[in-house]
């Protein structure tokens, strides 16, 4: 075996070794001695396909999650790297002399420094000694460095509460005090009330230079990478697997290609990649190291000396050529990927600074002539840590070149093709085919044979130009997202006057939406006699309507409406709309209600012309008691002018078991002697014991609602009965009238059976039963009121009783 082959074996058997060790940091599962032995055993990849496609690429978590502002009890940290717009979970709010004080979590710490305060969607500046935006509000903030100072002026005002112990030592925070303002000016200042969201723009965590050995701020990819992947707070790899010799000689490359200059239209620049973004605490350290590679064409890679480094994706001449020397055999050839892997249009999200720093869509890469041909075929990425749309498109035109190749093949190759692992790019030199050509590895594989010995390797590559990695910023890096972001305070217009309706004794106003997202309504009524207005605060941008307190019945009133900016800029008030409001509702032009099966079926018209109805109040009381409204209470619908409404008292969906329970024949039915089906019922005679019968499915343990209509009666008493398996029997009826009750079946019953006593005579009809459940209304004979209501629910005349039978 040549020298050089066994030099390659050797330094692979120690990445082997070194590469164990590293899965062993990264997951902590087993020992690095067995993952090695099954590495050899098995013949798995330890190249691309072992190291990268297991890091799959899930669905990422959108950058603008990390924006809102919540109260959680256990909520998971949060870290941030590059620039971020961030709020957080309360750790306190409490509010005292009509001050509103509160801390925000903003993640984990050290940050860097703090750029930009956001109070809502306004910027703010906080003076630099008190703290204060104006007059309202006030703000401080800790970067969360390792021990950090707690904030005395909330000790000062919760002295319980808050103490010097509370440092909230490694983790940035911004404590926000809402300073008491006059009622009337309450919703201007806070439209949002104790949850005006505090924001900041900030830079995230400081990382290592893996080439000057420095620790600052820096968004370069290779760095946050490395830093995720050994920090106590990422992934936890013990420092020395991406610090040996060959590890470390990978990081310093990757430092260097992500902070390359790449041009921009108009004659700018930026880094190559840059990472901005953040992580919960909770989630898989292989989604978050995911979706930072997908954001730097980045792989990690395995080193011959047993470390982990970093592939930065920048092309060029592969030193490794695998030829007719090292090629025996190859599969899976063909030109370009199958229809199901294929694209010819790429579509991503990316992070985007200009809109607010939340996901924007990207430019999408079309290959227009493939689409003539074969219409779009989409492929949709994430790469929500670019923060820039050129990286953004620099890594789609990427993707596009991967999804459709010239080449895409497996190779089998002899101990020569030792010399691609590790490797991005081989060049493939092989005649047979009339291929000579760059290829990207996508996995490298060990050939073991049945004695354990290393013959050879399998690599699995896709053709890939140097053309994929050129960039022409004029003709490529394509139109980013316009920010839609925009305000202004000038020509504030003036709403049109509102409609008025009455509910009750308050009045409704109507209106259109405001016109502009940075404009919020506020309405103004008084009475036309005096001066003195009340105002409503400002209201919800996107309100229609809104609805004052009970007025004064049969007193003109007239109301207004004007726009109020973001920052508290007041317009003009629209012209005044009157009206006038009347008094009670009046009462309903009809109420009837229709018995069932668990049910009620209520049916009400309400009245022509009655604008102050809002509401009727439902009340269901036991057949000969008074009303009692509180006791019997139902349920509260809400009304308008002539109008029909249905309401289902209970459940509508029970059947009756029974075929036939009318008695229009004796199908169905078995009888004994005595019992006759005639006339539409069945009777039986004086003189003989006997019962009438049929069979029906019943389930033991379940609660059966009967009824059947006693008539004819003369003397003597019908028991009702389930028979099959143990009998259930219910107890003895005479007299007319409807029969109401329930029996619980017992096992193995299967016939519902009626039997009379021997001087029993009269007749049944209309029989029923069904299984009852927990949504039916109670079994009996029932009295409905119902009630109209106005807003403030003064009642209008009562409708009822109207009497109902539920079975």
């Amino acid at each position: 075996m040549p020298a050089a082959v066994v030099g390659i074996i050797g330094a692979i058997g120690a990445a082997v070794s070194g590469i164990a060790s590293t899965v062993a940091g990264l997951f902590g599962a087993i020992g690095s001695t067995a993952i090695g032995t099954a590495l050899l055993k098995l013949g798995l990849s330890i190249g691309l396909s072992y190291l990268v496609s297991a890091f799959n690429r899930p669905k990422q978590p959108k950058p603008e999650d990390v924006q809102q502002s919540f109260r959680q009890a256990t909520a998971p940290r949060v870290r941030h790297y590059g620039r971020a717009k961030a709020s957080g979970t309360w750790v306190f709010a409490e509010a005292m002399g009509g001050h509103f004080y509160k801390v925000i979590a903003i993640g984990q710490g050290p940050i860097d420094a703090i750029e930009e305060y956001w109070i809502d969607d306004k910027q703010v500046t906080p003076d630099a000694v008190t703290g204060k935006t104006g007059t309202n509000v006030r703000l401080r903030a800790r970067l969360g460095k390792t021990t950090e100072t707690y904030y005395d002026e909330l000790a000062a005002v919760f002295p319980d509460s808050w103490t010097a112990e509370h440092r909230g030592d490694g983790v940035a925070s911004v404590f926000v005090t809402q300073y008491a303002v006059e009622q009337k000016n309450y919703l201007r200042n806070f439209p949002n009330g104790i949850n005006t969201t505090v924001r900041l723009v900030f830079r995230g965590a400081k990382v290592k230079n893996p080439i000057t050995g420095a620790t600052a701020w820096s968004d370069n990819a290779a760095a946050v990478i490395r830093d995720y992947m050994t920090h106590q707070d990422g992934m936890r790899l013990p420092e020395k697997f991406v610090a040996t010799a060959k590890a470390h000689a990978g990081w310093r490359t990757a430092f260097t290609r992500a902070a390359e200059t790449v041009p921009l239209k108009g004659g700018l620049s930026e880094p190559r990649y840059r990472l901005w973004g953040s992580y919960q605490m909770d989630e898989r350290p292989a989604d978050v190291l995911s979706r930072m590679l997908a954001a730097c064409d980045g792989r990690l890679v395995p080193t011959a000396d047993g470390g982990l480094t970093l592939d930065i994706g920048t092309w060029a001449e592969p030193a490794v050529v695998l030829d007719n020397d090292s090629i025996t055999g190859f599969s899976e050839l063909g030109r370009g990927r199958d229809i199901l892997t294929t694209a010819n249009t790429v579509r991503a999200t990316f992070l985007d600074p200009s809109q607010d720093y939340q996901a924007a869509d990207a430019d999408p890469w079309v290959d227009a002539e493939d689409v003539s041909l074969r219409g779009e075929i989409e492929q949709d990425i994430q790469l929500n840590m670019a923060p820039s749309h050129s990286q953004a498109r620099r890594l789609m035109k990427l993707a596009a070149w991967r999804a459709n190749p010239a080449w895409i093949a497996t190779f089998q190759c002899n101990l020569r093709g030792l010399a691609a692992f590790g490797e991005r790019f081989v060049r493939i030199d092989y005649p047979l085919l009339g291929i000579n050509s760059v290829f990207e590895v996508d996995d490298f594989r060990f050939v073991i044979d049945e004695g354990g010995l290393l013959v050879g390797v399998t690599i699995q590559v896709h053709s890939m130009p140097a053309t994929a990695y050129s960039w022409d910023p004029d003709q490529e890096q394509g139109d980013a997202p316009v920010s839609e972001n925009s305000e202004t305070d000038d020509e504030i217009p003036v709403p049109d006057p509102p409609t008025v309706t009455f509910v009750g004794m308050a009045a409704e106003l109507s209106f259109e939406p405001s016109p502009s997202p940075i404009l919020n309504i506020e309405a103004r009524w008084k009475r036309t006699n005096q001066s003195t207005w009340t105002e409503s605060g400002v209201l919800a941008n996107a309100a229609s309507t809104f609805t004052t307190p009970a007025l004064t019945e049969n007193v003109e009133y007239e109301f207004q409406l004007r726009y109020v900016t973001e920052r508290g800029l007041e317009g003009n008030w629209s012209v005044s709309a009157l009206g006038t409001p009347s008094g009670d509702p009046a009462a309903l032009d009809s109420f009837t209600a229709v018995g069932g099966l668990g049910r009620a079926t209520l049916n009400f018209d309400t009245a022509t012309v009655d604008g102050n109805l809002n509401t009727i109040a439902i009340y269901r009381v036991p057949f000969g008691q008074a009303l009692n409204k509180t006791t019997h209470f139902l349920t509260r619908i809400s009304a308008a002018p002539n109008d029909t409404i249905a309401l289902t008292d209970g459940d509508a969906t029970p059947v009756n078991l029974l075929t036939n329970p009318g008695f229009s024949s004796d199908v169905g039915w078995t009888t004994t002697a005595g019992w006759v089906i005639a006339n539409g019922k069945a009777s039986h005679a004086l003189g003989v014991y006997g019962g009438i019968s049929q069979a029906v499915t019943l389930a033991a343990g379940t609660v059966y609602r009967i009824a059947y209509t006693l008539l004819d009666y003369d003397a003597g008493a019908v028991q009702t009965r389930l028979t099959g398996g143990t009998a259930v029997d219910g107890e003895w009826l005479w007299d007319n009238g409807r029969k109401l009750f329930k029996l619980t079946a017992a096992s193995g019953n299967t016939t519902f059976q009626v039997d009379a006593s021997t001087d029993f005579g009269g007749s049944i009809d209309d029989a029923v039963i069904f299984a009852e459940t927990g949504t039916f209304a109670p079994q009996g004979v029932w009295n409905y009121y119902a009630i109209p209501e106005n807003a403030a629910l003064v009642e209008g005349p009562a409708s009822g009783p109207v009497t109902a039978t539920i079975i």
